[in-house]
């Protein structure tokens, strides 16, 4: 290689991009992981109050969602990993490419939809009086989830959101080396004279 040629930047490369998502991407993805952490809170919260005419304290019950009668709390907790999983796949799979007729975001609004029905139907069976905190702020995250992969899937909410993930990204067209490399001659090169162009300037004179 020849180092007195300019170098240009190798296109592509992942590290040397920041990530960007669709702004419905990043609505499910936040609302996913906040679901996951609130799934350790109680689902399910029943105070007992102490027993008149004795001084006992019974044990009220709190069950979050991975003891929630089980399977269906796995269920829905692994439903919900595999929804933050639909949104950071877009680094891979676009929006608009199909694999065996079906988009990402087809698989998003399912997951999502049944993310949704899961807690909704939990929180139903469980009754007003014995739900939890935990379990209300998941209903209101998959709710929230679910009306972002919908519009997402409607072409709606897709607004560019550059996360860091390395170095600037390098914009169209050639970029100058980095200070440091080769340093083209500031004078410019002159080439000289011909040796015929001499002789005749010679006996001209």
């Amino acid at each position: 290689m020849n180092p007195n040629q300019p170098q240009y930047p190798a296109s592509g490369g992942r590290a040397g991009r920041n990530l960007t998502f669709a702004l419905s991407d990043v609505i499910v993805a936040g609302a996913a992981v906040l679901f996951f952490i609130f799934s350790f809170t109680p689902i399910v919260s029943v105070d007992v109050p102490k027993i008149t005419g004795f001084d006992i304290n019974v044990p009220g019950a709190h069950v979050n969602l991975w003891n929630f009668e089980s399977p269906l709390g796995w269920w829905t907790a692994v439903a919900n990993l595999l929804l933050l999983a639909t949104a950071v796949l877009a680094m891979w799979w676009p929006r608009d490419r199909e694999y065996a007729g079906f988009r990402r975001s087809h698989a998003q609004v399912a997951i999502a939809l049944f993310v949704f029905i899961e807690i909704a139907g939990s929180l139903f069976g469980i009754g007003s009086s014995a739900i939890g905190w935990g379990g209300i702020l998941m209903l209101l995250l998959a709710i929230v989830a679910l009306a972002a992969a919908i519009l997402g899937h409607l072409g709606m909410l897709q607004s560019p959101v550059t996360l860091p993930g390395g170095p600037p990204a390098q914009s169209g067209g050639y970029q100058p080396p980095a200070p440091g490399g080769y340093q083209p001659p500031t004078g410019g090169y002159a080439p000289p004279p011909q040796q015929g162009q001499q002789h005749q300037g010679d006996s001209v004179g």
